[in-house]
């Protein structure tokens, strides 16, 4: 995307700890819709986390439908 003066382009970075108890980070990709998930392992575990992505993704099913 070019604005007057002005070039933006994406930047990719890795992030190392969590700003907050957890984040959802939704893009758009070519092969469809790109979740990353960023939690605080002392409050969450990953069995948890692997649920509430599925609980996502059914309401997204369900509101595909």
């Amino acid at each position: 995307m070019v604005l007057e003066g002005l070039t933006l382009s994406d930047y990719e970075f890795d992030t190392v700890t969590s700003q907050f108890d957890l984040t959802l980070n939704v893009s758009e990709e070519d092969s469809g819709i790109g979740l990353d998930i960023v939690y605080c392992t002392a409050l969450f575990d990953k069995a948890t986390i692997d649920r509430m992505l599925l609980h996502y993704k059914e309401l997204l099913d369900f509101s595909c439908q």
